[in-house]
């Protein structure tokens, strides 16, 4: 059966992107590839977009991001109806090529293109935001994903701007700060099944 066709990543929208590794292999090591990573994420995104949440956990990632408007993309990013999504295939290889330097290997680090689903409204985006910030809990990886330090909830909650996410923005979508951190104590599991899974 041949592959779905992935959608094109378009100006001023908000898309959850996600990737693994090749045989769910690890893609992470230790802090200095995360760090590696989200250094690569706001250096490549930052020209098409910005982003709004992110997780990282050993063997995939999840980022929450928002397209520029039209008019606030540079030319060079127009060339054509690929060139922006294309951003996010540049990071993974700038990401991969580090990754094989530093541990010496060769071939794929990440298993396929990345996957890419548009959010069309903001109830679906605020439970998206809550699913990538309680991933290290659903995949056992930290008992509590509030000491988990790879994921953007911990920027947001304590608005540290750190990593370049505006937590502004949480605070107005979920209507407050008490509220966004509510949202993430009092989910609900079912949720989770609405999303793409990695």
């Amino acid at each position: 059966m041949s592959e779905k066709p992935r959608i094109v990543v378009e100006p001023n929208k908000v898309y959850h992107i996600l990737n693994r590794g090749n045989d769910y292999q690890f893609i992470f090591q230790d802090s200095k590839d995360y760090e590696k990573f989200l250094h690569f994420l706001f250096r490549y995104i930052h020209e098409i977009g910005f982003v709004i949440a992110y997780a990282l956990m050993p063997n995939h990632f999840h980022l929450i991001v928002q397209t520029k408007k039209e008019q606030d993309i540079l030319p060079k990013f127009k060339a054509n109806i690929h060139t922006i999504g294309n951003t996010f295939g540049h990071l993974q290889n700038a990401y991969a090529k580090y990754y094989n330097h530093r541990y010496q290997r060769k071939g794929s680090l990440f298993e396929k293109g990345f996957e890419r689903v548009e959010i069309k409204d903001r109830a679906y985006l605020r439970n998206c935001i809550v699913y990538l910030h309680l991933n290290s809990t659903k995949h056992r990886i930290a008992g509590d994903f509030k000491q988990y330090p790879w994921t953007s909830y911990q920027k947001i909650a304590t608005h540290e701007e750190i990593f370049q996410i505006d937590s502004r923005l949480h605070i107005a979508l979920f209507g407050g700060k008490q509220k966004f951190i509510e949202a993430h104590d009092n989910r609900d599991l079912a949720l989770w099944t609405n999303f793409l899974e990695i």
